[in-house]
């Protein structure tokens, strides 16, 4: 019984909020999952549902400017696309970038 408690004690510790805020966790997670696009014209359909966009590893030579559009955004992911080939011109991320804003 006393390995019982323990064990609940040290996995709500890290929430704050004790059950409730793995419950919230949980549904945020479960929300993502069901507004995060992998393809930017399917999530240009529909940009008020796009809170996250991940575009990792889909050969991006430019920066897409379309993210501007989703004003919800709050998980965004550009890994794996920069590459050393000539042909690359995605060197950097325009400045706008900042003015993304998460809540």
């Amino acid at each position: 019984m006393s390995r019982k408690i323990i064990f609940l004690f040290i996995i709500s510790l890290p929430f704050g909020e004790g059950w409730g805020g793995v419950q919230a966790q949980v549904i945020d997670s479960a929300f993502m999952a069901q507004h995060t696009y992998t393809d930017l014209k399917a999530a240009l359909q529909n940009p008020e549902d796009v809170y996250g966009l991940d575009l990792s590893g889909q050969g991006l030579t430019e920066f897409p400017m379309e993210i501007f559009q989703f004003k919800n955004l709050r998980i965004l992911n550009l890994g794996y696309n920069l590459k050393t080939e000539k042909r690359n011109n995605l060197k950097e991320i325009p400045a706008q970038i900042g003015e993304l804003k998460g809540s």
